[in-house]
């Protein structure tokens, strides 16, 4: 997972970390970490509530797994 990919997504929804903390329940600093990709695996739980107060569908940031040939 790209966790970059939350910023990138709150920026474009304009939100500040402050709003998207607030909306999704998730700490202030816990998000700063995991957008700047300090934190490599989030819980399910935690991408839900952040895929939730983004108003984006999960897959965005869970995509299955491939086969490695």
């Amino acid at each position: 997972m790209n966790c970059k990919q939350i910023r990138e997504l709150r920026l474009m929804k304009e939100m500040t970390l402050d709003e998207l903390s607030q909306k999704s329940g998730v700490s202030k600093s816990y998000l700063s970490v995991l957008e700047r990709g300090k934190i490599n695996n989030p819980s399910l739980r935690i991408l839900i509530q952040i895929s939730n107060a983004l108003d984006v569908d999960i897959d965005q940031f869970v995509r299955p797994l491939t086969s490695l040939k």
